[in-house]
């Protein structure tokens, strides 16, 4: 494979990352978006996939994948009826024996399950078509998302400066609220996982001012959409980051001032955000839980069916939960995946979980993978309290990180040339005291030095 081809892969993968986040903020199922999404990703991801890779796939999220499509597959395959009434409680039993059919299958729709699937299907080429690239080719895509996440800021920053809300209905086939967001918290995670990469590119490869005015904008924006979930994680990816990227470089007193300002100024913004923004929602989510537990207790072995949350969810419903808007997601992504796939859906949580974190243990000392596990973690703590990862426009980003993560590659290391206070820091790995460099002497040189 010729170099001018390796380098059109790269910028194929940059475009799906670009167009997801620019027209896959939408939180409905079935948006005509995504599946334009999924299209173009499993076409572009196929072409890359039937050429020799650069790179072997890393073989413990190959095994994962695998798992995770059996599981999937398994609750589109006819079991007897019988078996599954055995596996499951009243009232989805009840309808199961009404119609009488012989033959059932684990999800209660095979149609949302079946779309499901195929969103699984193009992030999982995706994430394998990334892993395949040359490590300089990977770290080329980050400038893809960079982009998207401007395009999404400049979006966001004229709705917001506007007097009334600016909220567009006819430009993508769902309401765009913030950014190119149909939710606003979403946009909120879209600017805190960009938090580790303005720092990894202000501190480990040297554009302090470029990553400072960047970090600025975005924790202003933060402020401005006012999610309470997007403030305080995005204050704790911000600590978190500097402290994780910056372990083995110095930080003089006016720097640590500096920060320390800033976090307070941003800290004192946030509580007034929260003082200024108390309602019932954590109640209202609390509800949501309970309710998804109920079903959770009757469908634990099999499951609900991937896709099927907002079929399901109304049969345990209690009557003085219900108001005026329907609920289409538990706000607890583990819960709702619990109540869609069942026992499986949680023994595949807890690995994926597990081997995040030993895999990280292992590339701990590669900055890039840092900020790759700081934007992992993050979505994924978000994903306790929202469903980030049910839209596009963040499954995508989320994706692309695990693919650094677990990336079987080597990415290589750039001395960087910014100074903090008269240290010059070689990507975290060593250094070295500034215009103190050792400098190679020669034996020639040694040979003509006068004599003392």
């Amino acid at each position: 494979m010729t170099a001018a081809a390796r380098e059109t892969d790269k910028y194929l993968l940059g475009i799906v990352i670009f167009l997801a986040m620019c027209i896959g903020g939408g939180t409905r199922s079935g948006l005509m978006t995504d599946f334009i999404l999924e299209a173009v990703t499993i076409l572009v991801c196929s072409r890359i996939l039937a050429k020799p890779g650069a790179v072997p796939v890393s073989g413990t999220a190959a095994v994962l994948i695998s798992a995770a499509l059996a599981a999937m597959i398994l609750q589109l395959v006819p079991l007897p009826s019988g078996l599954l009434v055995w596996a499951r409680n009243p009232p989805v039993t009840e309808a199961m024996e009404r119609s009488g059919s012989p033959i059932a299958f684990m999800t209660l729709g095979f149609s949302y399950t079946l779309r499901s699937l195929l969103v699984f299907l193009s992030l999982s080429l995706f994430f394998l078509a990334v892993s395949r690239l040359r490590s300089d080719q990977v770290v080329g895509l980050a400038p893809f998302f960079l982009v998207g996440v401007l395009c999404n800021i400049l979006a966001g920053a004229i709705q917001f400066s506007s007097a009334d809300q600016v909220v567009i209905d006819d430009l993508l086939p769902y309401r765009i609220t913030a950014g190119f967001f149909a939710n606003i918290n979403h946009f909120s995670s879209l600017l805190f996982v960009t938090i580790p990469f303005l720092v990894y590119y202000g501190v480990i490869r040297g554009n302090m001012k470029v990553a400072a005015c960047g970090m600025v904008v975005v924790m202003l924006m933060l402020l401005a959409a006012g999610s309470r979930a997007g403030i305080g994680i995005g204050f704790g990816i911000m600590v978190a980051s500097i402290v994780l990227l910056s372990s083995r470089s110095r930080f003089g007193i006016g720097a640590l001032l500096v920060l320390f300002a800033a976090l307070s100024i941003y800290s004192m913004g946030a509580w007034t955000r929260f003082e200024a923004d108390k309602t019932n929602s954590n109640s209202l989510r609390l509800e949501f839980i309970e309710t998804t537990w109920d079903g959770i207790k009757d469908n634990w072995l099999t499951g609900t069916g991937y896709g099927n949350f907002e079929q399901a969810y109304p049969i345990y419903e209690k009557p003085e939960h219900i108001f005026r808007y329907f609920v289409n997601h538990a706000h607890n992504e583990y819960v709702q995946l619990v109540f869609e796939g069942g026992i499986l859906a949680a023994l595949l949580i807890a690995a994926y979980l597990v081997l995040l974190h030993v895999q990280f243990w292992r590339v701990r000392a590669d900055a890039f993978r840092k900020v790759a596990y700081l934007g992992t973690l993050f979505l994924l703590l978000h994903s306790l309290v929202d469903y980030p990862l049910r839209t596009f426009a963040l499954l995508v980003p989320f994706v692309f990180f695990n693919a650094i993560l677990f990336y079987s590659g080597t990415f290589p290391k750039k001395q960087v040339q910014a100074r903090i206070g008269d240290i010059e820091i070689d990507d975290g790995s060593n250094l070295v005291p500034a215009d103190r460099t050792p400098q190679k002497t020669h034996r020639r040189d040694l040979l003509m030095r006068p004599q003392r």
